[in-house]
């Protein structure tokens, strides 16, 4: 039957970010032959982000309906959380996306930029 997309395998390159956690970027490689990247996250239980993220596809699904928000085109923008187990787990890769910890350190070398 139809179950979906499987992992079929992994890059063997991994990608360490370099932010307070030290998660690594993989790149699962899934039976349709598509490559997916996520981010794989240690020391931390991912639940809470699962259970949000369903949160906002119900979100989406009511805004659909509503014939003003669907007029508007609004949406909550979200992604795959999946918790692999009690502290660690995968998350779905977002191009274009920046860590808020690299922001923080790029405004932190500017303020000391320009008080030195």
């Amino acid at each position: 039957g139809d179950g979906g997309v499987t992992v079929a395998g992994v890059h063997a390159e991994v990608e360490l970010l370099l932010t307070k956690t030290k998660p690594k970027k993989v790149t699962l490689v899934g039976s349709d032959g598509h490559e997916y990247p996520f981010l794989l996250k240690g020391r931390e239980d991912l639940h809470l982000d699962e259970r949000v993220m369903q949160l906002l596809e119900m979100v989406n699904s009511l805004m659909r309906r509503d014939r003003a928000g669907h007029a508007k085109g609004l949406r909550a923008r979200h992604y795959n959380v999946v918790p692999v187990g009690p502290r660690a787990g995968l998350i779905q890769w977002v191009p274009g996306t920046v860590p808020l910890f690299r922001l923080y350190k790029s405004w932190q070398a500017r303020q000391q930029t320009t008080e030195g």
